[in-house]
């Protein structure tokens, strides 16, 4: 009676796989989920601040930032959301609460899609006005 439910159960997860279905996905770095509509691209770490901050980027398709903004708003509760701009390219920054991680969306033209999404460790700016400022092409983030 086992045999067959497990061969029903191996054939469910092969029709997902061959039909393009895919799990969600984690960022290795942060731990949070990823949006759908991703591809890894790089890593990076660099000294912001005065703090070692990891980045992890992910290429983005063509979905529009209010999109992605309302799925990461759904997926990162107690998250606060940063809108800024920076050199008239929308940038929106997901930021929990103690600053430790945060996720960046980054707009590829005014009224456009995303381009990419960068999930950020130890990036701590001063508070989210800096950042705010920053975000609109104003003072340094971690003065």
């Amino acid at each position: 009676m086992l045999k067959p439910r497990v061969q029903i159960l191996a054939l469910i997860s092969l029709g997902l796989c061959a039909s393009g279905a895919r799990a969600a996905q984690n960022d290795p770095l942060t731990r949070l989920p990823v949006y759908p509509e991703t591809e890894y691209a790089s890593s990076d770490t660099q000294n912001v601040c005065g703090t070692k901050v990891q980045d992890a980027t992910y290429s983005a398709r063509s979905d529009n930032l209010a999109t992605v903004d309302r799925w990461y708003a759904a997926h990162f509760r107690g998250f606060s959301l940063i809108h800024g701009t920076n050199r008239d390219y929308p940038y929106d920054a997901f930021v929990r609460p103690d600053d430790t991680l945060s996720v960046s969306v980054l707009g590829s033209g005014p009224n456009e899609g995303v381009e990419a999404i960068v999930y950020h460790r130890n990036a701590k700016p001063a508070n989210a006005s800096n950042l705010t400022n920053w975000l609109d092409g104003g003072d340094p983030i971690c003065k």
